[in-house]
């Protein structure tokens, strides 16, 4: 229940495109989150933009929940960037590289 909610609060920021999707395949389906147990996996285009209102978005689950999101312990993983960039978005995000 506590997982539909942030689920749902993602999905609103992609229908008022706060968020850009990546989409893949023939069909052009659209991957922006992977869940496993209390893992998730974000899969956004690496833009500020993305990185700012995921971080919106999970402290409104923490005060709404109760719930600690401990971004400190968690890791951006990029594909095709430099390392400065990879960096700054870390940073912006209190979490590691």
């Amino acid at each position: 229940m506590v997982a539909e909610g942030l689920v749902c609060a993602i999905g609103q920021a992609e229908n008022k495109r706060m968020l850009e999707e990546i989409w893949v395949g023939r069909d052009t389906i659209s991957v922006s989150m992977l869940q496993f147990v209390d893992d998730i996996i974000f899969v956004y285009h690496l833009k500020l933009e993305n990185i700012l209102t995921i971080k919106s978005i999970l402290k409104c689950f923490e005060l709404n929940y109760g719930l600690k999101v401990n971004l400190h312990k968690s890791r951006l993983g990029v594909l095709g960037i430099g390392q400065r960039n990879i960096h700054m978005f870390s940073q912006v995000l209190n979490c590691r590289t």
